[in-house]
């Protein structure tokens, strides 16, 4: 049996999902294609997705990609395809959280997710941008995210809140997962 993922490989694995919602939406819609990722994540579903076939289609081919079950239904109450992921599957919060304590030094590391989350930045990388586990992080996000999704900038504002007064991991997390 092999070993589980580790955060990172799960942290890969949910933009992978997302660049597949990408593909199967291509396939089920003629002229959607050459989009950013982050543009597709933030598209509306039911713009894109118009007609029943569309749907339908999309259903199938993410179905396949995937393997989750996709419906209508699903479509119908998800806003964007960022949201239908994390409908159908988890939210990126989640697994941006697990990166994060992954990089943290014990006894940090071990803690629950809604603990961890609490946490102010400069006690889990108490040397700022110039930590190793700081930079450990900056290096996985940028390997694991695609650029559109965690650009320059968003890498900037993430260096300049793990120095800031009173910021928390919640902070960071819901900062990266916004994407952009």
């Amino acid at each position: 049996m092999p070993p589980p993922p580790t955060a990172k490989q799960q942290l890969q694995q949910w933009f992978q999902y997302l660049q597949a919602f990408q593909t199967a939406c291509e396939q089920a819609c003629a002229g959607l294609s050459n989009e950013t990722l982050l543009n597709f994540a933030n598209d509306t579903v039911a713009t894109d997705l118009a007609t029943p076939d569309e749907q339908q289609n999309f259903c199938i081919k993410a179905t396949s990609l995937t393997s989750f079950t996709i419906t209508p239904p699903d479509l119908a109450a998800s806003s964007t395809f960022k949201s239908l992921l994390e409908t159908v599957w988890n939210p990126l919060s989640m697994f941006v959280l697990g990166f994060i304590r992954s990089c943290a030094p014990t006894p940090l590391s071990a803690m629950g997710f809604t603990d961890f989350g609490k946490q102010p930045l400069v006690q889990v990388f108490p040397k700022g941008s110039a930590d190793t586990g700081w930079t450990t992080l900056q290096n996985g996000l940028t390997f694991s995210i695609p650029s559109s999704c965690y650009s320059a900038k968003h890498q900037t504002a993430a260096n300049n809140l793990v120095v800031a007064a009173g910021a928390t991991v919640q902070n960071l997390v819901d900062l990266i997962s916004t994407m952009g």
